[in-house]
């Protein structure tokens, strides 16, 4: 029975339960009439979605500036196809300058099911060779890119574990952890992905004793056809202090290209 005090009602702990009840409902119902942002996975897959190698069809013309330690600069450029065909990507890049590398070529070919298929044509040698397996962990041409990082292979075939957002720069992102399930050279990846538009802007590598490895910052983007695509990025090693700009100076979006000019035999061609 509830008291009454002089000076008003006193409540029993029945009224009190039941108001403790109706806030707990008010609550749950606010928080499900608020937005839910998009999962961690679809945040991933988007993002690599508008990487300019994801294109459905288009042709580039890249180069890459590596500087070492000691800002030594070497210059890499190279000429590139690429090509979705039934949701798989397809790449070919080939290598125009300086003389010693030109010729060299580079070919992607994402499988369904199984691992992708890797080859590198070197001319000086009249030989393709196919990387496979740890092999993918390589540097890719002297740079701090590696074969697994051209197929977004550790950030596909991962576990994800979204963090709180942040800010880089003036940009809103969503920051997510990515732990690799296949053998890695990486522990753990973390990603800044703009909420605007979902393009990688920042992505932290971590090696397998959780000490950062190296960092890709996104220093331009532009829009080709209806994607944003990231056309300057920089990675630096934070061990070894080598660095790597990568730099698409042009992009032509192709409706014509096909897919017998992604094969080992057109590997070949110059």
């Amino acid at each position: 029975m509830t008291k009454r005090h002089r000076d008003g009602p006193v409540f029993g702990w029945e009224t009190c339960a039941v108001l403790v009840f109706v806030v707990f409902i008010a609550l749950i119902a606010y928080a499900g009439t608020a937005e839910a942002g998009p999962s961690p996975n679809v945040i991933i897959e988007r993002a690599i979605d508008n990487q300019a190698f994801n294109l459905p069809g288009a042709e580039m013309k890249m180069e890459m500036l590596l500087r070492n330690r000691r800002g030594t600069v070497r210059e890499r450029k190279m000429f590139s196809r690429t090509l979705q065909k039934g949701g798989l990507n397809k790449t070919l890049t080939r290598f125009i300058a300086p003389q010693d590398v030109s010729g060299t070529s580079f070919l992607f070919l994402e499988r369904k099911g199984r691992d992708d298929d890797h080859y590198m044509y070197m001319p000086s040698l009249k030989m393709v060779k196919r990387i496979v397996g740890t092999q993918k962990n390589a540097r890719f041409m002297g740079s701090d890119f590696s074969y697994a990082d051209m197929e977004s292979r550790d950030l596909e075939a991962a576990s994800y574990k979204g963090q709180a957002d942040e800010k880089v720069g003036n940009t809103d992102c969503y920051v997510i952890d990515a732990i690799p399930e296949n053998k890695s050279a990486y522990s753990r990846i973390r990603t800044w992905v703009r909420k605007k538009d979902f393009v990688f802007v920042r992505t932290q590598f971590f090696d397998p004793r959780g000490k950062l490895l190296k960092v890709s910052f996104v220093k331009q983007i532009k829009k080709v056809g209806d994607r944003s695509i990231p056309t300057r990025i920089k990675v630096t090693n934070k061990k070894t202090k080598h660095s790597t700009l990568l730099v698409i100076s042009a992009v032509k979006l192709r409706k014509d290209l096909s897919e017998g000019e992604f094969t080992v035999r057109a590997l070949k061609k110059r």
